[in-house]
């Protein structure tokens, strides 16, 4: 099968049905190690990015991987309690604080980038003191410093 070429349905089909194989025996344990999209390409001579096109095109994404039960029923935990934490407006209950950049865009685009007007403190990302960025010094101990300041903050 050739990169670039429209595959007929079949084609298509065969390589769902060939990943999905591969995926199968890797999960019983009787695959060899390594990325099923490659396998797929040994297998049909289809180009990896083809794989992972048809087969995000007949399921709707390709990180299968990051579809189990245990993250499954994380998500729904983790959505239930946020919802939980809502009152009518849809406004929440007590504080939310997130510790990791999971708040902001993934491309940190002015103008998208999710922002809260009344933030406690927030500083310019792109200055860098002679110790470098934050991470450079943003260790446990700064961690607990800092969250201990937080904690105390919230609670006013």
């Amino acid at each position: 099968m050739v990169k670039g070429k429209n595959h007929s349905a079949s084609e298509r089909q065969m390589i769902v049905n060939a990943y999905q194989f591969f995926k199968n025996q890797r999960e019983e344990g009787q695959g060899e190690a390594g990325r099923i999209r490659e396998k797929v390409f040994e297998c049909l001579e289809t180009p990896v990015s083809t794989v992972s096109n048809q087969w995000r095109d007949q399921w709707g994404y390709f990180y299968d991987g990051l579809v189990t039960v245990h993250n499954v029923t994380y998500r729904a935990t983790y959505l239930q309690h946020k919802v939980q934490n809502r009152d009518r407006n849809n406004n929440p209950i007590h504080p939310e604080v997130y510790l990791d950049e999971s708040y902001v865009n993934t491309n940190h685009v002015r103008g998208t980038t999710w922002f809260v007007e009344e933030s406690f403190e927030n500083w310019v990302a792109n200055r860098k003191g002679s110790e470098g960025d934050y991470h450079r010094n943003f260790d446990a101990a700064q961690f607990e410093l800092w969250f201990t300041y937080l904690s105390q903050q919230l609670s006013i």
